[in-house]
């Protein structure tokens, strides 16, 4: 409810502050993130319920339902003029778009945790292991790519071009932010600064304590 009533408030305040104050203080994207961010703590906090969730077959299959019709509501909003034009529009889309981060998450989790050790398993731990910091650097590796509008709209924005285009930019934008991130990670008071790596604390030996 806390967590909730938070984002709440982040939405209120997206809709009424002037369009520079929010730029400047970022709550839009805060607003947009904060619910995601907010399921993977309490994922964190309370793993095992959150195994046993991801592991029952209901839940994948209400996932998928949901997942798939949000996902269209959100890559074809001018199909449902109704709920994403007026006042509260933007409202909807980012409601939904959060919805749609979080069933995303329970269906790779899902999907994954049935997998073992492979390369590909290690490889989503990794990149959740250090989620925060491809989250502050990507912004800084985004591009222009409206040169590519034309060619996809050729295409009718379909779903399986525009998710191997999306898919191809996001993998090396990630690269290259692991890369970044690795160099960072080479000065402990840079990494504590930038991306919030502390410092592991070394442990005292039985004999020395």
């Amino acid at each position: 409810m806390l967590i909730l009533a938070v984002w709440v408030v982040l939405l209120i305040l997206c809709e009424i502050l002037p369009a520079d104050i929010l730029g400047i203080s970022s709550f839009r994207l805060t607003a947009r993130f904060f619910p995601v961010f907010a399921a993977g703590a309490l994922a964190a906090r309370y793993k095992d319920g959150f195994g046993r969730l991801c592991a029952k077959g209901s839940t994948v299959t209400v996932a998928l339902i949901a997942g798939a019709l949000l996902l269209y509501f959100i890559c074809w909003p001018w199909e449902f003029k109704s709920m994403t034009e007026g006042a509260f529009g933007n409202l909807t889309v980012t409601v939904a778009r959060s919805a749609f981060q979080i069933l995303l998450a329970i269906l790779a989790i899902s999907l994954v945790r049935t997998w073992g050790d492979t390369v590909f398993t290690r490889s989503w731990q990794y990149m959740g292991r250090k989620s925060l910091a491809i989250y502050l650097m990507h912004y800084f590796l985004l591009f222009p790519m409206g040169i590519c509008r034309e060619t996809l709209i050729s295409m009718g924005l379909g779903f399986t071009p525009l998710f191997v285009f999306s898919a191809v930019c996001a993998a090396g934008i990630i690269a290259v932010t692991l890369m970044m991130e690795y160099v960072i990670s080479k000065s402990p008071l840079l990494s504590a600064l930038l991306i919030g790596n502390m410092p592991a604390k070394k442990k005292t030996s039985p004999a020395v304590a």
